[in-house]
Parts: C-alpha cells; sequence; structure tokens
C-alpha cells in the first residue's frame, strides 16, 4: 500500500498563507489551502501534473533566491525540481484561459508548416507549443501586426501528433490545437 508524505509550507505564494501539498499515486500533487487550522476542511486549489506514479514532495530553497524550490520524487528513483519564475497569488485570482476558435491554424492538419492568425489588442504576446506529454517543443515572443499576432510555425522535424497552441498575452491564455500529420 502506498503512502503520501504531506508537505506543509507558507512559502509556496505571496500571502504568506498555509498550504498544504500532497502527491498521489497517479501523479498529480494536489495544493490545499489556505488552511487556518488544522480542523479545517482542506480545499483543493490547485495541482501539479507530472509524468510519474506515486509521488512525493518537498520544498527547500536550493539556489539562494529566498524562495522554495518544489522536489518530486517518484516511485522509480526520478526527481523533479520545479523553480518559481514570478511571484503569484496561488489560487487567488481567476486564470482567464480559453479554447478559442479565434485562433487561426492553417492548414491544420498539417504536414508541417502552419500559420497562425490571431487578433489581438495586446502589444507583446508569447507563443508556446506544447506536445501531448506537456513539453514546451517551441516557444516565441510575438508582436502584432495590423492588430494580428501572425507567425508562421514550423514542425516539419517533429514527429505527428497532436499539439496545443497557446498565445499568452496580459492575463489570457487562448489555446487551440493542431494535428500534424
Amino acid at each position: 500500500m502506498a503512502k503520501t508524505i504531506p508537505y506543509l509550507t507558507r512559502k509556496l505564494d505571496s500571502t504568506n498563507n498555509l498550504y498544504l501539498l500532497l502527491g498521489t499515486g497517479n501523479g498529480r500533487i494536489n495544493i490545499y489551502g489556505p488552511i487556518a487550522s488544522i480542523t479545517d476542511t482542506f480545499n483543493l486549489v490547485d495541482s501539479i501534473v507530472v509524468e510519474a506514479s506515486q509521488t512525493s514532495i518537498t520544498g527547500v530553497n536550493l539556489i539562494n533566491d529566498f524562495t522554495i524550490e518544489l522536489i518530486i520524487g517518484q516511485r522509480t528513483g526520478g526527481l523533479y525540481f520545479m523553480e518559481r519564475k514570478k511571484l503569484i497569488s496561488l489560487g487567488n485570482e481567476e486564470v482567464k484561459s480559453k479554447i478559442n476558435p479565434s485562433i487561426q491554424l492553417y492548414p491544420n492538419p498539417t504536414k508541417g508548416m502552419v500559420d497562425l492568425k490571431l487578433r489581438t489588442y495586446s502589444e507583446v504576446g508569447k507563443l508556446i507549443i506544447t506536445d501531448l506529454q506537456g513539453r514546451n517543443i517551441q516557444s516565441k515572443d510575438l508582436r502584432p501586426k495590423a492588430g494580428f499576432f501572425i507567425e508562421n510555425i514550423d514542425l516539419r522535424s517533429y514527429p505527428s501528433g497532436i499539439y496545443l497552441i497557446s498565445v499568452q498575452e496580459n492575463e489570457t491564455i487562448t489555446w487551440a490545437k493542431l494535428i500534424k500529420e
């Protein structure tokens, strides 16, 4: 029978609230909080998904940046290292994310070359292409042209499959699915 080892911390976000991180058997790290009392009902506010089974987690300031880095262990002995890039409040703000037909990808399905077009009112955006294993395979800063993000994407060197195309602008992330034949 698998055991779970809880990790409690006040250093997960900028609020100094107490959170509980708990590994699971299916590779998910569940995050509960904020916790005011041990007798409270713990509310699931977020999760981290890794490609692993029977995970456990701990945190430590390894790189001396006054924040914790998360170390996730798995049953087979592998480790994941997670480092914070910026301070955010966990679970307190609504994430504006949408699968949006306004991202135009053509042709889709593609043999490798695809054009992206997305109306924007932002001055800058970020394109991220992810495979279904969650790996970022391409990333690029975007600048609008005549009110649109327009980008040529080259996936010819990548295997056939489904890719997730995301464009982040301000606090909004727009998603689309791309099929490479």
